[in-house]
């Protein structure tokens, strides 16, 4: 099954708060951040867009190769949409994510 998701921007956690805080920029329709990546992890780069005025609205998925509770957990309080279990291969990850936006996208339904 093939799915159209759009510009996905694969870039690190530090990149991506540059490219939100220049003002010349779209902000995303949403934003998906490996928990595990050098520098910066997931759950620290949502706890600065959720206490950013301008982006907090933007619904973030967290998603790693491990669910620990505490990772799950520092997620959800600091305002994640959800924290998903990375799937193995790369089709898995593209229908998971297709499924989220499909989700997103419901939910924002009048």
């Amino acid at each position: 099954m093939q799915h159209d998701l759009g510009r996905l921007l694969p870039i690190h956690p530090e990149k991506l708060l540059e490219h939100l805080k220049d003002g010349r920029n779209k902000l995303p329709d949403i934003i998906f951040l490996d928990q595990n990546l050098p520098g910066m992890t997931g759950t620290e780069c949502l706890r600065v867009i959720k206490t950013s005025a301008g982006w907090r609205d933007i619904p973030v998925i967290i998603y790693s190769t491990g669910a620990s509770e505490k990772d799950r957990n520092e997620a959800k309080r600091f305002g994640a949409y959800k924290y998903l279990v990375k799937p193995r291969t790369y089709n898995e990850i593209k229908s998971l994510l297709y499924d989220v936006i499909l989700e997103l996208a419901a939910e924002q339904q009048p």
